[in-house]
């Protein structure tokens, strides 16, 4: 399965994009609610949201054209009425906006920003809700939004759900959420953008920090299948410093009454927040099911600046507590070696990937782990696990027993080593993938894999790695089950290869 990740172009060129409109609505004042009609003379966001719509086989597109200089702050009073039709909301066309980078996806400044801090506390608290019907997909792009809390703890910016059936999918693009326009103050919001139902549906291209938890995912079995692709989450807009969610950058919660299903989380930048870059749990230990073929994290930077630097989460870069009924891919799928596919995990306060007791399927495959305070990887976030013999413990993703390395011997270029993994067929499903990773100054980088379907047998393997670098190894088994990483492997130089 290789993973189709959206480049920088192609969300920009989506984000200047305008589909055909029987209906343009353009908003020429910030003010609200406005006197309820929606005119030449006066048109405000609400009234727009508000006009009577066409046929269903029509779509709006709100464009903006507010006098003055930017940024315009639309300072809610209410809610907003629910968007569940294909309505178009393009702040990209406020005079004095920037629209994306055509290379890069991000450069972009909005000029219109929601603001929720008047919204009185009687009920829900939003800035957009998008609950599509009838497989509308609603687009938002080009605003800010900020200060959409309450104290219940669960105001959004934006919350994406819909009916039981015939839903379709929202496209959140090229946002500034939980910030100012500006970009240079934080505007908390309790919940970046809340998704509980909408298949389909997309959120990419978004600088989403400086609220409590950025991106919330707590769904309704298999209408919950987002994708969330190329954003930049606890950062700045530029990528370079530090915006943090005070919680969990990406937080997605299975339910007892139906669990999560597939999502695909790609290609984001997730750095600087106070808690996990990436936080998967149930809603109990007994209601933490993940369901469906294809859920899948690939391609991410956690804990690193777009520049490079270090920019770590304050907890672990990534936190699994999910029990997958197939397997929840982290970097490379089993049955295919896809370099683009690697997560790099940096600079975690805690663990590289911590997996749970409870969860299991957890397939970690090729990805770099660079400075973590804790282990590149921890199943069972208790530290380093012992091998036991023939592997029969239980725990986070059965506890596999990791590789045993023999002395390495490096001639040349080439370091040669033997290897064993002690585990029972009984207790692993064969056959293994064994990853082997190049060790230095605190980063692990994947080098190459064996294929290892002999229980218990000893091997030997030759890789490309020179003698200055330590050698590591991890393995996986069939049903998509990750170990932590081996110990190094002792070195035995000498110039000729032999003892």
């Amino acid at each position: 399965m290789r993973t189709l990740l959206c480049c920088a172009a192609l969300i920009a060129s989506l984000a200047a994009a305008s589909p055909a409109a029987a209906l343009l609505l353009t908003v020429n004042s910030a003010a609200d609610p406005g006197d309820g009609v929606c005119n030449p003379a006066q048109c405000t966001l609400r009234e727009a949201l508000s006009t009577p719509l066409p046929p269903d086989d029509f779509s709006i597109t709100i464009v903006f054209a507010i006098p003055g200089a930017g940024p315009h702050v639309i300072a809610l009073g209410s809610v907003l009425p629910t968007i569940d039709r294909d309505i178009r909301i393009d702040g990209f066309t406020q005079p004095g906006s920037t629209p994306p980078d055509l290379n890069t996806g991000f450069g972009y400044a909005p000029q219109i920003e929601l603001d929720g801090a008047a919204i009185p506390d009687g009920g829900e608290v939003h800035g957009l809700r998008l609950a599509p019907q009838n497989f509308a997909n609603p687009t938002v792009t080009g605003l800010a939004f900020g200060n959409f809390s309450r104290p219940a703890g669960d105001g959004a910016a934006i919350r994406i759900d819909g009916a039981a059936v015939n839903i379709g999918g929202a496209r959140v693009e090229a946002n500034f959420i939980g910030m100012s326009a500006s970009g240079a103050q934080a505007r908390p919001n309790d919940i970046g953008i809340r998704v509980t139902a909408a298949e389909d549906s997309t959120i990419v291209g978004n600088v989403i920090a400086g609220n409590r938890v950025g991106i919330l995912g707590n769904g309704r079995g298999d209408q919950f299948g987002m994708r969330i692709a190329g954003n930049r989450i606890g950062t700045t807009p530029d990528g370079n410093g530090a915006l943090p969610n005070t919680e969990d950058g990406i937080r997605i919660v299975s339910g007892c009454a139906a669990p999560a299903t597939e999502f695909s989380i790609s290609g984001n930048l997730i750095a600087g927040n106070t808690r996990d870059g990436v936080h998967l749990v149930g809603e109990s230990a007994a209601c933490n099911l993940l369901t469906g073929d294809f859920p899948q994290i690939v391609a991410n930077r956690i804990g690193r600046a777009a520049n490079g630097a270090a920019l770590g989460n304050g907890r672990h870069g990534l936190l699994v507590g999910l029990l997958a009924t197939r397997t929840l891919t982290v970097g490379s799928p089993l049955d295919s070696d896809f370099p683009e596919d690697e997560n790099t995990i940096a600079s975690s306060g805690g663990a590289g990937i911590a997996v749970l007791d409870g969860a299991g399927g957890v397939l970690i495959r090729q990805n770099t782990f660079v400075d973590n305070t804790g282990l590149p990887i921890d199943l069972g976030n208790d530290g380093a696990t012992t091998n036991d013999p023939g592997d029969a413990d239980t725990g986070a993703n059965r506890k596999l027993n990791t590789p045993a390395l023999s002395a390495a011997r490096s001639v040349g270029g080439e370091t040669t080593l033997r290897y064993r993994v002690a585990a029972d067929a009984a207790h692993a499903s064969y056959p293994l993938r064994v990853d082997f990773y190049r060790v230095s100054d605190g980063s692990a980088v994947y080098v190459d894999t064996d294929f290892y379907d002999v229980p218990n047998a000893q091997k030997s393997i030759s890789l490309p790695i020179q003698p200055q670098f330590d050698i590591v190894a991890m393995a996986s088994d069939a049903d998509g089950n990750s170990s932590e990483f081996s110990r190094a492997a002792r070195r035995v130089l000498f110039a000729d290869g032999f003892d």
